[in-house]
């Protein structure tokens, strides 16, 4: 059955190619130089074209339309989900973590015996080269 398949399928290239003219009777057929003209439509077939470019174009207009409208949606959705995170960023840098009571007093604390070490050098800085002095002589 195989072979007779193969022999069918070479029978008919065969034919095909003897009904196809080669490519160099192709090319002496159309070797005259002037610009091919378009085929002029008659009225009836002029109408019958716009009645069809019209319907399409209507049918491109609606698909357009219908995806700019899901594009539209689907911006709005984004910018509300954007909206949305930025609040909750700023909300979250807003809310400053209350201290605890204890932990400020002990801050206080440590802020004033700074001070106060501050100032005891500044006085031993001051009186102790003037004891110096006086116990030299």
């Amino acid at each position: 059955m195989e072979s007779k398949s193969k022999q069918e399928r070479f029978s008919r290239l065969d034919t095909l190619e003897k009904i196809k003219p080669s490519a160099k009777q192709a090319g002496s057929r159309f070797k005259s130089n002037s610009p091919v003209k378009p085929r002029s439509l008659s009225p009836k077939d002029k109408k019958l074209n716009r009645s069809f470019d019209s319907k399409q174009w209507n049918k491109d207009i609606e698909k357009i339309s219908k995806q700019e409208q899901a594009l539209i949606k689907a911006i709005k959705e984004l910018n509300s989900k954007y909206h949305a995170a930025k609040a909750r960023i700023t909300q979250s840098k807003k809310v400053i973590p209350k201290e605890d009571p204890q932990e400020s007093k002990t801050k206080e604390i440590e802020k004033s015996l700074l001070q106060i070490d501050s100032k005891l050098r500044k006085l031993k800085e001051k009186h102790i080269p003037e004891a110096i002095k006086k116990n030299n002589k």
